[in-house]
């Protein structure tokens, strides 16, 4: 399980220690990675129309993308996913992902898009802060999130996840996760993610 969880094969440690029971640190941590995986793996499955939901309805089907929702109950909002084709190697999609500095080259210059990288665990794994200015008389918007890449090319479909979550503080003990001091206003990410199914 621990080669498996080094390796961010985060579907497989799922399997490999449930009902384990240990007060070993990385158990902890590989647990709750992986049921972070395990959620946004079923959540995309459902939600991209790889397995029939009732919960999911489709809202749009145009021109090769098509986007479903899901009201979530009890509150206001509703999970979005969307589902399209591109044009590119998963090498080249993966690289792009993970360069999150490069994002603000790539952004429109009038949103004043900023990204960085707080703290680089592993090569599947980053802390990342992003902003964005909004027009008067709106405070510009940020955001902190606990970004990890899952290998599940093994699965049916084989693909690659990226898992995106709110950052728990006691994961993060040497990092700095207050609220922004500059009237910028912190946005909080629930759980979010993608799932890239290479066709070859």
């Amino acid at each position: 399980a621990k080669r498996a969880w080094n390796e961010a094969r985060l579907l497989e440690v799922h399997e490999l220690l449930s009902g384990v029971d240990s007060s070993e640190e990385w158990v902890e941590c590989a647990k709750r990675e992986a049921a972070a995986a395990v959620e946004i793996h079923e959540t995309l499955r459902q939600g991209g129309g790889l397995t029939s939901s009732d919960s999911w309805r489709l809202g749009v089907s145009s021109g090769g993308i098509e986007v479903r929702y899901r009201p979530e109950a009890s509150t206001r909002f509703a999970s979005v996913c969307v589902s399209l084709e591109l044009a590119a190697s998963l090498t080249m999609v993966m690289t792009i992902a993970n360069e999150v500095a490069l994002l603000q080259q790539w952004m429109p210059g009038f949103l004043g898009f900023e990204a960085k990288t707080l703290l680089q665990v592993s090569r599947f794994r980053q802390l990342v802060w992003m902003r964005v200015r909004l027009p008067f008389p709106f405070a510009p918007r940020e955001v902190v999130f606990d970004a990890m890449g899952v290998d599940a090319l093994d699965r049916e479909p084989p693909c690659v996840l990226i898992v995106v979550r709110d950052p728990d503080p006691a994961d993060w003990p040497d990092v700095d996760l207050s609220s922004p001091v500059d009237g910028a206003v912190r946005a909080t990410v629930l759980t979010a993610g993608a799932m890239i199914i290479p066709h070859s």
